[in-house]
């Protein structure tokens, strides 16, 4: 964790607001908050000072040279009327697009762009998996209430059209592409689950469907 984000995650604490408490009043999403205390992201200043205008003064929080290592004079912070969500802008951008990655997150079933997330890149990697291999859905429907899987929840995918595995997939079978969980029964066949009990499965030869990818990680909707 950088200073920066532990000066953010004291302050926090100290006010003794949370998370989401803490996003909703500066005005940025959830996650970029979580990432942003947990070291992962790379905040710029305005941002910052978006977030720490909600605890306190730029100067009780922010060391500059943490910031803009040339930008040595700290401004005031006026209390502002109302927040929007602020992403980095085009200078930024052009520096951290070697160590971070934009993802679109992709509609289950719509398949258009919801939303979007910004992992860092370490060694070509993101948690262990090649930076191009990984894949975003959101959940549109909740009928995987087994797996703790519901609606508005953001799937992390390893891409790949192979069954390599009993696990959850998102594929497409008949011209509709789903989640479900996928069991070979032989090379030939594979049934499409709700549950890992699912006591009446949809049993589909294996090239009716067409593979994405395997699930990873869930993200759960808050």
């Amino acid at each position: 964790m950088n200073r920066l984000a532990q000066k953010i995650k004291e302050a926090r604490v100290k006010a003794g607001l949370s998370e989401k408490d803490l996003a909703k009043r500066a005005g940025i999403q959830l996650n970029y908050l979580l990432q942003v205390e947990s070291g992962k992201k790379v905040v710029n200043e305005q941002v910052a000072n978006q977030i720490l205008s909600v605890l306190g003064t730029q100067e009780a929080f922010i060391d500059p040279t943490e910031l803009k290592p040339k930008d040595t004079k700290t401004k005031p912070v006026q209390e502002k009327k109302h927040t929007a969500p602020v992403h980095p802008n085009s200078e930024w951008s052009s520096v951290l697009a070697g160590v971070i990655h934009k993802y679109p997150i992709i509609g289950e079933n719509s398949g258009k762009i919801i939303d979007h997330r910004e992992y860092p890149i370490l060694n070509k990697t993101i948690d262990g998996i090649h930076f191009d291999k990984l894949m975003l859905i959101q959940v549109e429907k909740s009928d995987l209430p087994a797996f703790r899987i519901l609606k508005g929840d953001v799937l992390s995918l390893i891409k790949g059209s192979a069954l390599d595995a009993n696990a959850v997939y998102y594929f497409e079978y008949q011209k509709q592409k789903q989640i479900a969980f996928l069991r070979q029964e032989s090379d030939h066949y594979v049934s499409v689950m709700k549950s890992v009990n699912d006591s009446a499965p949809v049993k589909v030869k294996l090239n009716e469907i067409v593979i994405f990818g395997k699930c990873i990680k869930v993200e759960f909707f808050v």
